[in-house]
């Protein structure tokens, strides 16, 4: 009784923890790799203004999904300014360094400038010191014009059509690496990017101004050119003595139904066994581009049952990846809960039992991005795929790409063609995670299970193993290390053979024939010489008398 209950406390601290990641765990999109990322989207202002997405001032408000500015409670140090960084991206074939749209209303007169800056040196860097579209009171109408604080002195182009306060003014526009700039208003070209007009859009990315304004933001979704390679190693592990320990780390189990729940080095792979929420391997060092290839030499596809009919081993149910993991050593639960990840599953028949078909599903931050069902020609779930003709198991070779933004990830078993992959599912993210790579397994919760059973259904977890996992890095500028290898096997320790030499070494701790007064030097050690002995009497009580008394036999 008193065992059920404290894994029923355990399934339940671990409920909780997976519950407030889902929810406590903001939106985010890292840069990486070679890839367009937002500088300014719905989720930076739609709900709050973060600290960790904004460099800003305490006077800037967010009101109903909008960045607002009040002309009473700001002033010329007033600004708010993304922390992404666009950079120039030429050399990779990325002509633009920052685009976007924005929606203003500006609801009183401008009394000074009001500006929406680019290519600023520093998040927290005056306004004023870069390329703006500046906003402007011309003659009781809002006037449109671009400044280059940083090149050309005075204005870089005036617009010659004016908008009214309180109309909403749309502005389109695109920075390009060499200097030049599109740019639109309520879907009208005011100047395209072909002509003379420079200006600099690599750097940060903000609104400010030069006096107080009243202004709503909102509508706002601004994108920039970025790079960002991580330092790492490309890995090449056959689990053959344990793993390396420099490059991957493993957790796995303790809290499950079934036991044993193990991630562990066993027979040469690495094994899956009875894997609920916390089973994982995982990359030491950060990803961004990358191709990832492994085996999976062994699935679960049917449960093993005991004599009596109890399920020992239950079939498998996800085998997940997590991509831009925040974290290295997070739950599965967790991960997948800050990153983007897939995984795929097993559908099983309700008649039968046996898996049917196949499922692929991508999710961001639990946002699902996109679904895919795989026929019963490439599932390899099911079990009547899975042995080859000399009756052995066939093995599954996985692939995943993640290239500039594009992830991809393919299948097939070992015994086909190397040019014979599946492509399981593609998807354009528009963007490149960074962050560490997982593979991990998820299954039923300790209550779960005790519900089916209640209830007469079956219970999953994820029961497979891996082998010869490679990780290449794929960044254009790969920046690797060569790592050594540390196993992550505890060294094998031999016994210790104690021999009692206790008799041979009394004299340095007790010598009988010096009495203990006559032994007060306080030069070097002597003057402890006498305590030590009583010390240690005291200590060891009648074992250290009973060998005085041998010795001095």
């Amino acid at each position: 009784m008193k065992k059920s209950f404290i894994k029923k406390g355990l399934c339940f601290l671990i409920g909780l923890c997976f519950c407030l990641s889902v929810f406590a765990i903001p939106s985010t999109v890292v840069k990486a790799g070679k890839s367009e990322q937002k500088v300014v989207s719905e989720d930076m202002y739609g709900e709050e203004l973060s600290n960790q997405k904004w460099f800003r001032t305490n006077d800037i408000s967010h009101e109903q999904g909008k960045i607002v500015f009040e002309k009473s409670k700001t002033d010329a140090s007033s600004k708010i300014v993304s922390v992404i960084l666009a950079s120039d991206l030429r050399a990779m074939g990325i002509d633009s360094s920052l685009n976007g749209t924005v929606t203003y209303k500006f609801t009183d007169s401008l009394d000074g400038e009001f500006y929406t800056a680019f290519g600023l040196e520093r998040p927290y860097s005056e306004i004023n010191t870069a390329s703006a579209i500046c906003f402007f009171d011309n003659n009781g109408k809002v006037g449109v014009k671009v400044v280059n604080f940083s090149g050309e002195v005075g204005d870089v182009y005036v617009a010659q059509t004016s908008y009214a306060y309180g109309e909403e003014i749309v502005v389109d526009f695109n920075v390009y690496a060499v200097g030049s700039l599109y740019l639109a208003i309520n879907g009208v070209s005011l100047i395209n990017h072909d002509n003379a007009i420079k200006v600099n859009g690599m750097g940060y990315f903000g609104f400010g101004q030069s006096a107080g304004s009243s202004v709503e933001i909102y509508n706002a979704e601004v994108r920039s050119a970025s790079y960002d390679t991580p330092t790492n190693a490309n890995i090449d592990e056959t689990f053959s003595d344990g793993f390396n320990n420099i490059l991957l780390y493993s957790e796995g189990g303790g809290s499950g139904y079934f036991t044993p729940e193990k991630v562990v080095c066993e027979d040469g792979v690495l094994k899956f066994t009875n894997v609920t929420v916390t089973g994982f391997i995982t990359t030491r060092h950060e990803f961004s581009n990358f191709t990832m290839t492994y085996d999976i030499p062994h699935i679960q596809r049917v449960a093993e049952k005991d004599s009596d009919g109890n399920v020992i081993i239950p079939a498998t149910n996800w085998m997940g990846i997590s991509i831009g993991c925040s974290t290295m050593k997070a739950s599965s639960a967790i991960a997948v809960a800050q990153s983007l990840f897939f995984y795929m599953m097993p559908v099983y028949d309700v008649n039968t039992g046996k898996a049917t078909n196949m499922s692929c599903v991508l999710l961001s931050n639990y946002n699902i991005v996109k679904t895919a069902t795989i026929g019963d020609e490439h599932n390899f779930f099911n079990p009547e795929h899975a042995i080859d003709v000399e009756g052995k198991e066939r093995v599954v070779n996985i692939k995943v790409n993640m290239l500039d933004g594009i992830l991809q990830v393919y299948a097939k078993y070992a015994d086909e063609p190397v040019g014979k992959y599946f492509k399981i599912i593609e998807y354009n993210l528009g963007y490149t995670p960074l962050g560490y790579l997982q593979i991990w397994g998820y299954g039923d919760d300790f209550s779960y299970v005790q519900n089916n059973m209640a209830n007469g259904r079956e219970s999953y977890c994820a029961n497979f193993w891996i082998d010869n996992l490679k990780i290449e890095n794929k960044d254009a500028q790969a920046n690797t290390f060569e790592a050594g290898f540390v196993s992550s096997k505890f060294p094998h320790q031999e016994d210790y053979v104690y021999v009692d030499m206790w008799d041979n070494r009394m004299d340095t701790l007790y010598s009988a024939g010096v009495p203990v007064e006559e032994n007060t030097s306080s030069e070097g050690c002597g003057a402890s010489v006498g305590a030590v002995p009583f010390m240690l009497l005291g200590l060891l009580g009648g074992v250290v008398a009973i060998a005085k008394r041998r010795k001095d036999v």
